[in-house]
């Protein structure tokens, strides 16, 4: 394995801290009557929504990509042509928050709604919003660096 493989990701970029930003998505794409549409370039638009029902946009994204013999396509939302908003703009913490793409199977501008659905906690994020506020018995008087043995 190349030494670069096991190296640390990025953590800085021109001296300023680095995170990558982004959600993977996969999907096979099909055209109306439900046929995959392989070896093909489509164009996806995404958005992400906000608000109690997901009616307000929040961001939006363009993506022209190629499917696979079976179909698949892959993006990384948040690396796309922005069209609305910035990605890292996006108020995570704030309310609900919805997904929802569009395909353009011909890339001629006119896209078809595919589908919309609320983005909800994964187990490791869940975690994640609780690690800050673990307070171990192993610890005295509240101080992190005074440990019990």
């Amino acid at each position: 394995m190349a030494a670069s493989a096991l190296s640390d990701p990025q953590t800085e970029v021109d001296g300023e801290e680095y995170l990558p930003e982004g959600l993977n998505y996969q999907a096979i794409a099909r055209d109306s009557d439900g046929n995959i549409i392989p070896n093909t370039r489509i164009a996806i638009r995404v958005e992400l929504l906000k608000g109690e029902a997901g009616d307000e946009i929040e961001y939006k994204e363009l993506h022209h990509v190629q499917t696979n013999s079976n179909g698949q396509f892959s993006l990384i939302i948040g690396n796309g042509e922005k069209e609305l908003g910035q990605f890292k703009s996006i108020k995570w913490e704030q309310g609900n928050k919805w997904m929802q793409f569009s395909v353009d199977i011909n890339e001629t501008g006119d896209f078809d709604f595919m589908g919309k659905s609320q983005l909800l906690s994964v187990p490791y994020a869940m975690y994640a919003g609780s690690a800050g506020s673990i307070k171990g018995s192993n610890l005295r008087n509240g101080n992190a660096d005074d440990w019990d043995d």
